[in-house]
Order: structure tokens, then sequence, then C-alpha cells
């Protein structure tokens, strides 16, 4: 599937290895970026390159509640 608009994406595991690359690569398209992991500091210097499109989010998806309230 492809799109002229770059819209928004949710990128989990994004503070290392292939989700840190995903997420740098969408928002390097032009694209917001949710960027979740369990060691937000590391999606912070994401954010730092990258500034608003980048949102970090602190997230263990392997947690049902705390994922069901993100």
């Amino acid at each position: 599937m492809s799109s002229t608009k770059p819209g928004t994406v949710f990128v989990t595991g994004a503070s290392s290895g292939f989700g840190a690359a995903v997420a740098r690569r969408f928002a390097a398209d032009g694209a917001r970026v949710i960027a979740a992991a369990r060691r937000v500091d590391r999606v912070k210097d994401l954010a730092a390159e990258f500034g608003a499109r980048i949102l970090p989010l602190a997230l263990d998806v392997r947690d049902r509640p705390a994922s069901r309230s993100a």
C-alpha cells in the first residue's frame, strides 16, 4: 500500500535495532512517529534528532493493562 501523505505511524521497540531504524526511516520521510519502547530515554534521543516528528512513549507491549491505557 502506498500513500502520498506521510501520516502518523506507531512503532514499538523504537529504542534500538530494527524498531529504531523503522522510526528513523518514517520520520526522515516526513511521517509523525509515535515511538514506543521500554527504554524511553533512548527514544528521547530520536526525538532530539527529529524534533516534533517523534513522540516518545514509555510502553512495554507485554504489559496489557499499560498497553490499553496508552
